[in-house]
């Protein structure tokens, strides 16, 4: 069972710092046969660049594989395999191979992951992904929605319906929620459509309309990373006794720095929820995060 940290102002300040996110595609041979890092290595081993996101999603979607984890110092962290067979280690290359394509988060909640980055290779240089194309598309900043766009959104619906169906180990959520917008004002929101959307399908609660702005705030685009929280604070209500020993999935068009997202969690987990689960269409992948490495 995927475990949850409480969630506090604090953790989600000290979450601030790199590596934030990760694909494993781009990951020197997470898996290692023994004796690989040395010696002393007599099982094989499991190395991700954090332990936030990769392992929980291990452990959810490979139940039956014995394991120990251990955190080096630094950023490395490693989860030995113990009295693996042959079949073990193919399960655990097959769930290798499952997640390669997605980008896994670092941060404070139960796991987080989002579907690709919004440029290619997660260079901010090179062109959009799919997913940040439909993104830009599906994006109608405050104006109503066009046919054009709420096609974009659709597919981007369908986008993070597959990585549900591939992740399970989001399978444990019983309702979804969308992170709220900035401007209670608007005419449309992209995050509670698609939620809205993967609930209908997945047939989990829609409980978009209990997590809601309940004072404009100005956007935190271009803010410092430290001085995001302040702006945020207080301008997001959760209805009491609605999350009351749920599972949340929690949903996300852009995943930047990740604070607001981090903070409605922190909300939720308080209002009674058991755990909240964070998916995004996309990462970004410039530096004005605090990323200053894939």
């Amino acid at each position: 069972m995927i475990h949850q940290s409480i969630i506090t102002r604090e953790s989600i300040v000290g979450m601030l710092y790199p590596p934030r996110r990760f694909r494993l595609r781009d990951f020197d041979q997470p898996l290692k046969a023994p004796g690989t890092l040395g010696s002393w290595q007599e099982d094989w081993n499991l190395r991700f660049p954090f332990k936030e996101t990769f392992v929980p999603a291990f452990e959810e979607m490979c139940r039956s594989i014995d394991h120990v984890p251990f955190s080096a110092k630094g950023v490395a962290h490693y989860t030995f395999l113990k009295n693996v067979t042959d079949n073990d280690i193919e399960k655990v290359r097959q769930w290798l191979n499952l997640l390669e394509p997605y980008v896994g988060i670092r941060d404070c909640l139960a796991l987080s992951f989002a579907s690709d980055y919004d440029s290619e290779d997660g260079n901010p240089g090179s062109p959009f992904t799919k997913v940040g194309s439909l993104r830009k598309l599906a994006k109608t900043y405050g104006k109503a929605p066009t046919h054009a766009s709420l096609a974009a959104a659709d597919e981007l619906t369908k986008l993070c319906l597959n990585t549900l169906r591939e992740l399970t180990c989001y399978d444990s959520a019983t309702c979804v929620v969308a992170v709220p917008p900035s401007d209670p004002g608007k005419p449309y929101n992209l995050p509670r459509h698609i939620a809205t959307g993967i609930a209908a399908r997945l047939g989990k609660k829609d409980l978009c309309g209990h997590v809601k702005t309940n004072q404009a705030r100005q956007s935190v685009r271009g803010t410092p990373c430290d001085e995001k929280l302040p702006v945020i604070e207080g301008t997001v209500s959760v209805t009491p006794g609605v999350f009351e020993g749920k599972s949340v999935l929690l949903i996300d068009d852009l995943y930047q720095s990740g604070v607001t997202m981090n903070y409605v969690a922190m909300l939720i987990l308080e209002a009674g929820a058991e755990k909240v689960f964070g998916l995004a269409c996309e990462k970004t992948c410039s530096n004005d995060d605090n990323v200053s490495r894939r």
